[in-house]
């Protein structure tokens, strides 16, 4: 926690809409707080919590988790600093750059609609190929640039309505170009070289972008607009998550705390509450 004890820095969201399946809860630095004992499952019940924290002595590669992705098949996907590992409610199975990971670090996991698992890491973006054999030495294949340039840390993945794959950067945003393909490619999208930390697409389909410039959203024909101008109540706030609630409010957590907008396929975004008020 940063500033003063009235300022929260808000790091991430996640939205569980049925709570009644959810098995695992981490606590991934929401309010500033950060897991860095392992991995700790919970079971919900009606008026007591059991918990087990899981460690390198379960079987995960380091005890700091910085993600946990639930996938289709019923496995969860942790994100650590060591690789990834995977668990099937018994054991974790784990990868590394062994494995072909660009990076040990993996900051992200994301299963598409189509069944394609992407991993976010400290060196890039690498793709699962399920038809390797287990522990294959390229069982993820690295995903390189277009234009042939280094690519940088990538922070969170995204995937739109259309199935589109966008990554958040140290220096911008990527598409992920042919995704299913033999050979896919990352798309460089300029965003002024800001550190682009949270992507997101509201009902109109613009994609929203948190940076540490504040927030900004790229429009359909590829135009850029800032929401941190001279004037704005969040200029130069860092924002780190971004969520669209039921409502199609905008929601963004920030490094001075926590804002919610009215959005529009057009207009500017009206400012419903700001870090001062009580949310």
């Amino acid at each position: 926690m940063r500033g003063s004890e009235s300022e929260l820095e808000i790091c991430a969201f996640r939205r569980y809409d049925e709570p009644s399946t959810l098995r695992f809860v981490l606590a991934e630095a929401i309010l500033g707080w950060q897991c860095s004992g392992g991995l700790l499952s919970a079971h919900l019940g009606a008026t007591q919590i059991a918990s087990r924290t899981f460690t390198t002595a379960d079987g995960l590669p380091r005890d700091e988790v910085g993600c946990v992705v639930p996938d289709s098949k019923g496995f969860v996907w942790l994100c650590t600093s060591e690789g990834v590992s995977r668990y099937d409610g018994y054991q974790f199975v784990n990868y590394g750059v062994a494995q072909g990971l660009p990076r040990r670090s993996v900051n992200a996991v994301l299963e598409t609609r189509t069944g394609i698992y992407f991993f976010a890491t400290d060196l890039g973006i690498a793709r699962l190929d399920v038809s390797k054999a287990a522990q294959s030495r390229t069982q993820f294949i690295p995903i390189p640039r277009q234009d042939g340039m280094a690519v940088s840390r990538v922070s969170a993945l995204f995937e739109d309505h259309a199935g589109t794959v966008w990554a958040s950067s140290t220096n911008g945003v990527y598409r992920v170009e042919n995704p299913a393909g033999a050979r896919p490619m990352l798309r460089y999208i300029h965003f002024g070289d800001a550190v682009v930390t949270s992507l997101l697409e509201d009902r109109y389909g613009t994609l929203w972008a948190g940076t540490e410039f504040g927030l900004c959203r790229r429009w359909a024909d590829g135009r850029i607009e800032w929401l941190n101008g001279e004037g704005s109540p969040m200029r130069r706030d860092w924002v780190h998550a971004l969520m669209i609630d039921r409502e199609g409010h905008l929601w963004a957590g920030s490094l001075h705390g926590l804002w919610k907008f009215e959005i529009s396929g057009s207009a500017a975004p009206k400012l419903l509450r700001d870090r001062k008020s009580v949310v």
